[in-house]
């Protein structure tokens, strides 16, 4: 049997991407992927995650819609609602301890505000991309699968304009502040449409032309134009897709943005693959993007409760405040006030994620071997 052959460049691209999102989180982290602000995390790495989704979708979903969409809910929707529901029981717990982080434990909350929010309960707040990337994953195949059936034959870059225009769209609507409640949904969906069309398009189209430029003419060509971008805006530009505020530089920018980070990237991770595309620390990271993404704020949570702990017990982090802790999920303790011991956070996070992700592997492989057990 052949082995399914990996692309090792995307094993790296997935790991700088999961580190920029939980950095991001936890004020950095304590380390720096951002080239000294030319290139800052905010709407960069969400669009990197969308777009190496694109890249690896094959034309064969076309055949069987309908079963593309069921694997999706299974290894996406269904998991999301497990950790949905996970966390407001954890959060419930945590109320009756004084934690004042999280919403309530009700159906509201638990079966409506995942789709169009995301941040019920905090701790797996994180997890609010899960929606709209699974929308653009199945508004791809649908639309693509509409125009097969009908043997209309649409060049790639007719998708990938009509994806440009859709978010181009989508961006002036939340500037025109249509993004609250659904309008949150609809406009994150828009928003990633032209990374998810870019990984399509990048793969068809444009990578044998794009391999071929030299690194020095390839970089210099990215950072002349993000250049070109500061001289004229004059600020730092980056942006939040979770909330799709601050798209104060028009519709078009952010999906600028997004390109020249994505550009960037896919070049490193070319000239790195290798030397660490096999690396297991690599490919761990790359493996477990989804519990990372939805277990890092407990992780974050966990460090800041030991902190706590040792200064109940020790003469150790007098400054630490219970009170903060326990009711600002953005503040971060910092011994001595040095801003590099937030790695501590970074790694918690990674860590804690991991573990959980490996507890639910085994439990997983306990019950199908009670399965077969029970079957013969």
């Amino acid at each position: 049997m052949n082995k399914k052959k990996i692309d090792y460049r995307f094993k790296i691209l997935y790991a700088v991407a999961i580190l920029m999102v939980v950095a991001g989180h936890c004020d950095g982290g304590g380390i720096s992927l951002d080239f000294a602000q030319w290139f800052p995390y905010e709407g960069i790495h969400l669009a990197l995650f969308t777009f190496c989704s694109g890249y690896f979708f094959k034309d064969a979903a076309l055949k069987r819609p309908g079963r593309y969409v069921c694997k999706k809910l299974r290894t996406l929707i269904l998991p999301m609602y497990g950790y949905t529901i996970a966390y407001g029981l954890l959060v419930r717990l945590l109320h009756r301890w004084g934690f004042q982080i999280g919403g309530k434990f009700n159906l509201h909350n638990i079966l409506i505000s995942p789709l169009n929010d995301g941040h019920q309960f905090v701790l797996n707040m994180a997890g609010w991309y899960i929606v709209p990337l699974f929308m653009v994953e199945i508004l791809n195949c649908m639309i693509r699968a509409f125009f097969k059936r009908k043997g209309w034959q649409i060049p790639e870059w007719i998708f990938f304009a009509g994806a440009v225009l859709i978010g181009m769209g989508g961006n002036f609507l939340a500037i025109m502040e249509y993004r609250t409640s659904w309008w949150l949904t609809v406009v994150r969906i828009l928003y990633f449409a032209p990374f998810y069309a870019m990984g399509i398009f990048y793969k068809k189209i444009l990578e044998k032309y794009v391999d071929r430029i030299p690194s020095v003419v390839y970089f210099a060509i990215v950072f002349a134009a993000k250049l070109m971008i500061f001289l004229h805006y004059k600020t730092r530009l980056a942006y939040t897709p979770a909330w799709c505020n601050d798209f104060n530089q028009g519709p078009v920018m952010p999906i600028i943005i997004g390109f020249l980070g994505i550009a960037l990237w896919m070049r490193i991770a070319t000239i790195m693959e290798p030397v660490f595309g096999r690396k297991k620390w690599i490919n761990l990271l790359a493996d477990n993007t989804f519990s990372i993404m939805e277990n890092q704020f407990l992780g974050f949570l966990l460090v800041k409760v030991a902190f706590g702990t040792i200064a109940n017990g020790t003469k150790l982090f007098l400054k630490f405040d219970w009170s903060r802790c326990k009711s600002d999920i953005w503040w971060y303790y910092m011994p001595k006030d040095v801003e590099q011991t937030k790695i501590l956070y970074l790694l918690a996070a990674i860590f804690v994620a991991l573990l959980i992700q490996w507890i639910l592997t085994q439990v997983k492989k306990m019950g199908k071997n009670i399965f077969l057990y029970v079957r013969q």
